[in-house]
C-alpha cells in the first residue's frame, strides 16, 4: 500500500511480515553489516575493518526495526489528519501496524526476520567480493596459511 503523507512525498509501507522485517533491516543496516555465505557468520564493520558478530550485535540492532515499524504509525497519523486515507483505513492500518509491533518484539519473529535477511541484496556477501572491493579491504584475511 502507498500513503500519501504530505504532497510532497509518496511512502511505500513495506509489509508486515517477517520478509517486510528482513527488507526493513537490510534497509537501515546494509552500510554496515555483511552476511558471508560461506562463513555462515555475520560481519560488522567497526569503521576500520569488518569483524565478525561474536556478541550478538545484529540481533540486539533488531530493535531499530521495532522503532521502523513505530514510525509507520506516525507516518499513518499524518496521512489521516491530511486527509489522505480515510477514518476507516486510518484505524485498520494503525491496528495492523500495532498488532505488527507487538508480534515483532517474540524471539521466533525476530529470528526469522534476520535469518531472512541475510538474504537480501546488498547483506549477502562472499569472501571474494571482499577480496575484489576495494570498499571491503581491512577484513581480516581468512587464510590459515603463513
Amino acid at each position: 500500500m502507498v500513503i500519501k503523507p504530505n504532497t510532497k512525498n509518496l511512502v511505500p509501507l513495506l509489509p508486515y511480515t517477517d520478509l517486510g522485517n528482513a527488507r526493513r533491516y537490510a534497509r537501515l543496516f546494509n552500510d554496515r553489516c555483511k552476511y558471508i555465505v560461506e562463513a555462515n557468520q555475520w560481519y560488522l564493520w567497526n569503521g576500520k575493518r569488518w569483524e565478525a558478530d561474536t556478541t550478538g550485535t545484529i540481533t540486539r540492532d533488531f530493535t531499530k526495526v521495532l522503532d521502523d515499524i513505530e514510525n509507520d504509525r506516525v507516518m499513518l497519523e499524518e496521512a489521516f489528519l491530511e486527509g489522505n486515507i480515510s477514518d476507516s483505513d486510518h484505524k485498520r492500518l494503525i491496528k495492523k501496524n500495532t498488532d505488527w509491533h507487538h508480534s515483532s518484539q517474540s524471539l521466533g519473529k525476530i529470528h526469522s526476520a534476520i535469518k531472512l535477511a541475510r538474504t537480501q541484496e546488498g547483506i549477502s556477501k562472499s569472501f571474494s567480493e571482499f577480496d575484489s572491493k576495494g570498499h571491503y579491504l581491512g577484513v581480516k584475511n581468512r587464510s590459515t596459511k603463513s
